[in-house]
């Protein structure tokens, strides 16, 4: 469940969230995932974020010149799992 601050909110229930990104820039973007905790803990600890890094392609996706049937996309969906154990927290 996000909040409306777009905090991830974890409980018995909800374990696991799926969340988009997408490039708007018209040019290619490297991203960068991680848990940023608001409680002060460390986030890494707790959480299991997939994928941590990749490129996204400008804005509308970009052509591949090597195999047309799978062209760049211009977003990603990152996962944020809470590690097992794990108290719940934003």
């Amino acid at each position: 469940t996000s909040s409306a601050s777009g905090e991830l909110v974890f409980d018995d229930e909800n374990a696991m969230h799926s969340i988009r990104i997408k490039n708007e820039e018209r040019s290619w973007e490297r991203y960068y995932a991680f848990v940023l905790r608001t409680d002060g803990e460390d986030g890494d600890g707790h959480f299991r974020v997939s994928p941590t890094t990749g490129t996204l392609a400008p804005r509308g996706g970009a052509s591949n010149a090597c195999d047309e049937t799978k062209p760049y996309s211009d977003g990603a969906t990152i996962t944020v799992e809470r590690v097992a154990g794990a108290a719940g927290g934003g």
